[in-house]
């Protein structure tokens, strides 16, 4: 790319004179009658000609268009080749690539969705089983808490448990209408048949001793609490 400018004619011109000495005078006049033509030729401010074709460029943007806008770009005439199609083909591989990235794209984000999908599913998965989890837990518990109440209610001695410590619950005293107006609780243990009972004796023992045939008997019976914990 060239930029010629009338200045550089008289420069030329003023440089000349001052190395005219020295040389023959027909080799001045060759000079001078060269540089007088050079001044007779219409130059254009500002223009740009291509290096390769030769193309005078007399506009920015014509200049642009065809030298391209980042230096080292390949000018327009470079890209041109034989029936024009070019740019025609450097316009349709640039489709093609926008296309694939577009694609890309498209398929990343698909991805991405599905991903996020998936994630999202999971989840909730995770969630609704941890509930049921939740609730099966608590399910448990009621019962545990049900079956602890009900071993903390009095049960007929009926269904006592043999040689095992217990609370035992015996009336002492009824009313003539058989409201009960004494009663006494304490430990006791449901002897097995096969220990030995002396004359008189029930398989009840009460307070560390077995109770008499005519004595009060128990009536009904409870669980020991557990231990503290502490």
């Amino acid at each position: 790319m060239t930029d010629v400018k009338l200045e550089d004619a008289d420069r030329v011109a003023e440089a000349l004179d001052d190395e005219f000495e020295g040389i023959s005078l027909s080799s001045q006049q060759e000079i001078r009658r060269a540089v007088a033509l050079l001044r007779k030729i219409p130059v254009l401010q500002n223009t740009w000609r291509c290096y390769y074709c030769g193309e005078v460029c007399r506009s920015e943007v014509d200049a642009r268009n065809h030298f391209g806008s980042l230096p080292g770009s390949e000018p327009a005439c470079q890209i041109k080749q034989p029936g024009e199609f070019a740019l025609l083909q450097a316009l349709r591989n640039a489709e093609d690539q926008l296309a694939r990235y577009r694609a890309e794209d498209s398929d990343t984000q698909r991805a991405m969705y599905s991903m996020q999908s998936d994630h999202q599913q999971a989840l909730r998965r995770e969630e609704e089983t941890g509930y049921a989890r939740g609730v099966a837990d608590m399910r448990k518990e009621v019962e545990e808490l049900r079956q602890q109440l009900s071993d903390r209610e009095w049960q007929d001695v009926s269904s006592a448990p043999e040689m095992r410590a217990i609370l035992l619950y015996i009336v002492t005293d009824r009313d003539d209408d058989g409201k009960v107006r004494n009663w006494e609780m304490a430990t006791g243990v449901l002897l097995s048949p096969d220990c030995r009972l002396y004359e008189n004796e029930t398989r009840w023992e009460w307070k560390g001793r077995r109770l008499k045939v005519w004595e009060y008997q128990p009536s009904h019976w409870m669980p020991l609490p557990g231990a503290p914990q502490s």
